[in-house]
């Protein structure tokens, strides 16, 4: 008997009856390659109406191959932002941790400035954390973690724009264990951690009583403010309140890694 080439999609059950002569010739992902034993010249039309489904072995590898992916650092604040927004949302997902003083060779090829997070979906590959917790955030949108309307998800865009050029580019800083520019940045965070403050006398989360994308990314930081030797002042009691908020959820508490959980005595 020769062998003929079937398909079947993804999402479907049964393969297709179109026939392949080599598999060269076969189309990409996202289908999966099944192979049934015929009879030579056997035309595409005989193949059989209930052909067998796939093996626990096929499917385990074509769930491996489709399902979302992310490097992450196991002490990164970034990649815990991502790991927290892949909870919340309660979907499957692979983790795979990164050493960040051994990187593999293959995350500069996935990520030219060869940093962590980096998120693998099927032919998709994307980095920063930012861009990434967005397209989960729209990939997948139950619970969503970005306002609907689009006014308010303009604000809170703009609110994760001045984060990053206001908060995190210190909390960068502190990562590269710069001690000339690290009581600085330490004092930039304190100083902007105060500020915002005030917003929590009034309410649970950045944007009111939902928690949302500017809480995910605020979490890791508020996290880390004892390993990065931040002290805040009195004033700001608020954010402390508000973080235990944070810290209480379990899609942050299942994102920690024993590294992370360290962090904190």
């Amino acid at each position: 008997a020769t062998a003929m080439y079937a398909l079947v999609h993804e999402d479907c059950e049964h393969p297709t009856t179109k026939q392949f002569a080599r598999t060269t010739d076969l189309p990409a992902c996202p289908y999966v390659l099944l192979q049934y034993p015929v009879q030579p010249c056997s035309p595409a039309h005989d193949l059989p109406n209930h052909a067998p489904r796939r093996s626990a072995v096929a499917l385990e590898r074509r769930n491996l191959r489709l399902m979302m992916t992310l490097y992450s650092g196991t002490t990164d604040p970034f990649s815990h932002q991502c790991r927290i927004v892949l909870h919340e949302k309660g979907m499957d997902f692979q983790i795979i941790d990164v050493d960040l003083d051994n990187k593999p060779e293959d995350l500069a090829v996935m990520n030219p400035y060869n940093t962590v997070p980096v998120l693998v979906e099927r032919d998709l590959i994307l980095h920063e954390s930012n861009i990434i917790n967005e397209y989960i955030d729209e990939r997948f949108p139950h619970p969503q973690l970005m306002p609907a309307d689009p006014a308010t998800r303009g604000r809170a865009r703009l609110f994760l724009h001045r984060f990053n050029r206001e908060i995190f580019v210190h909390v960068e800083e502190l990562e590269r264990k710069n001690a000339k520019t690290a009581d600085k940045a330490r004092a930039s965070i304190r100083d902007r951690l105060t500020e915002i403050s005030v917003v929590f006398n009034k309410q649970k989360h950045m944007l009111g009583d939902d928690y949302s994308m500017l809480d995910v990314s605020l979490a890791p930081l508020l996290w880390r403010l004892t390993h990065y030797e931040i002290e805040l002042p009195k004033v700001a009691a608020p954010v402390l309140k508000y973080a235990e908020r944070l810290f209480s959820r379990q899609g942050f508490i299942d994102a920690l890694t024993p590294a992370e959980r360290g962090m904190r005595r």
